[in-house]
């Protein structure tokens, strides 16, 4: 679906601090809307947790910076990290 410009497919679940989560198998994976990644510009460093951290619903998990942005991301769910997309500590953007 396209809303006022910003790509926000049906098979997510959104929460209000602009990150998704969608459902793969057994486990959630999660991200960060359009909307936020346009105001964030181009995101420059993500810091994760550790896999095997207990995560907990509306609690700071991921931080993110980009020119425009230095904000934390926020568990949409309780759980454990399963694993973390590696590739951001390369490429962030």
């Amino acid at each position: 679906m396209d809303i006022q410009g910003y790509k926000m497919p049906d098979e997510l679940y959104y929460e209000e601090n602009h990150f998704w989560i969608k459902e793969e198998g057994d486990l959630l994976v999660m991200g960060m809307d359009d909307f936020a990644q346009k105001l964030a510009g181009e995101i420059v460093y993500v810091q994760y947790p550790d896999e095997g951290k207990e995560l907990s619903w509306a609690r700071s998990s991921p931080k993110i910076e980009s020119g425009k942005l230095a904000g934390k991301a926020f568990a949409p769910v309780n759980g454990e990290l399963a694993a973390v997309n590696e590739e951001l500590e390369t490429i962030p953007g």
